[in-house]
């Protein structure tokens, strides 16, 4: 699968799917190509109409390559609102996420929540692989399945430097 699931997106009805794909992907810096884009039809849909002013899409990608190539910017939506990238009063956030397999999507959702666990940096997942790693600068260490998990030690949380904030009067 190369494909990405982006939440978050503004329903803008005069704006097509494809091109509001395109957009994030501008503000990414990313110049890979969009080959489709779907609209994102959950398997366990209710009837209940919804009420978000947000849509959710799939779009598919050339390769895994460039899936994972556009997932290593992904991080850069964290300081963005979908409002700054649209135009629109909304201060949503925009969310990525790779489209797994049923197994490794389990297998990611386990590593995440030990990578809490551990004080570990986020999982990455590169082509249908996954990896974890003590901080993003730090090797790669492959995750089979869950028992590749057991095996990591636990490091103490990374300290952050205080946050200061500057206030004009």
């Amino acid at each position: 699968m190369c494909e990405i699931h982006f939440s978050g997106l503004p329903d803008l009805p005069d704006v097509r799917d494809i091109d509001r794909v395109a957009a994030v992907l501008k503000v990414l810096e990313c110049d890979e190509r969009i080959l489709s884009v779907r609209r994102w039809m959950p398997s366990q849909a209710s009837n209940t109409p919804s009420t978000s002013a947000n849509a959710t899409l799939v779009a598919r990608f050339s390769s895994l390559v460039a899936r994972d190539a556009i997932m290593s910017y992904t991080h850069k939506l964290a300081t963005m609102t979908s409002g700054s990238i649209f135009g629109t009063e909304d201060q949503s956030k925009i969310f990525a996420t790779p489209m797994l397999t049923p197994p490794l999507y389990k297998l990611w959702c386990s590593a995440l929540s030990r990578s809490r666990e551990l004080n570990y940096a986020r999982p990455l997942i590169r082509g249908y692989s996954l990896f974890m790693r003590v901080v993003p600068a730090s090797q790669l260490v492959k995750i089979n399945n869950i028992d590749d998990m057991a095996n990591l030690k636990p490091v103490e949380p990374h300290k952050t430097s205080p946050r200061t904030h500057s206030h004009q009067e």
